[in-house]
């Protein structure tokens, strides 16, 4: 899906004004792939403080997209392939600003308790 990015695409388009702009959607399928994942199949708690600043990552070329992808990649397949298969059926959890949830690997749903 990526690789269908033109070169000289504009990435601050939006389809609508409430739209995310490509740039921000492209690099948030990045982070699927690459950040969110390793943190989410390496960890088994994960906790955000309440003051917690996260910068949502949005290239400035196609190139810069592909590269960023293609270098956390490799990282994230290799942590797959060694997760043990307890912890593909095992239940996370996350904290967002105080408010608790929990998160499951493998075929259970996501469940909140707030």
């Amino acid at each position: 899906m990526l690789e269908a990015i033109p070169e000289d695409v504009d990435f601050g388009y939006k389809p609508h004004p409430k739209s995310m702009a490509l740039g921000r959607l492209a690099g948030h399928l990045t982070d699927f792939a690459g950040d969110w994942a390793l943190h989410t199949v390496t960890k088994d708690k994960l906790e955000f403080a309440a003051d917690h600043k996260w910068e949502a990552y949005a290239p400035k070329s196609k190139a810069e997209l592909l590269a960023r992808f293609d270098q956390q990649l490799p990282t994230v397949r290799a942590e797959l392939a060694a997760l043990p298969l307890e912890k593909w059926t095992s239940n996370g959890s996350s904290s967002l600003a105080g408010t608790h949830g929990s998160i499951s690997r493998g075929t259970k749903s996501f469940a909140s308790q707030c």
